[in-house]
């Protein structure tokens, strides 16, 4: 279902079996958080992603890591950021991501 792309990077003897793996990147594919990472990117690629959230006084952390499935040319992203406002670090996640999606297919063709 998600490919070998992704059996080679999420399965192995030590973790899941490829059934496992499929059925857990499925889990994550499904989030109903919309924000961060996945803002900017098409609803129709298929994104398994995880995000959390961390709050400590006056300091807020905001991480988020997923496969983009874009085509012929899956990625894997992950962005940690440290600050203090939680919409404005999942922003700069969505702009991370949004820049690298619009490049990956410009680099893709180069090489």
């Amino acid at each position: 279902t998600y490919g070998d792309w992704s059996s080679d990077v999420c399965s192995s003897d030590l973790y899941l079996n490829p059934e496992l793996s499929d059925y857990a990147l499925g889990l994550l594919a499904k989030s109903s958080y919309r924000d961060g990472m996945v803002k900017y990117i098409d609803s129709s690629i298929v994104v398994p992603h995880k995000f959390a959230e961390r709050g400590i006084g006056n300091e807020k952390q905001f991480h988020e890591t997923g496969i983009v499935y874009l085509g012929d040319s899956p990625y894997l992203l992950s962005v940690m950021t440290k600050g203090k406002d939680l919409k404005q670090l999942s922003e700069i996640v969505a702009d991370i991501s949004k820049i690298v999606y619009d490049e990956i297919p410009q680099t893709v063709k180069a090489f």
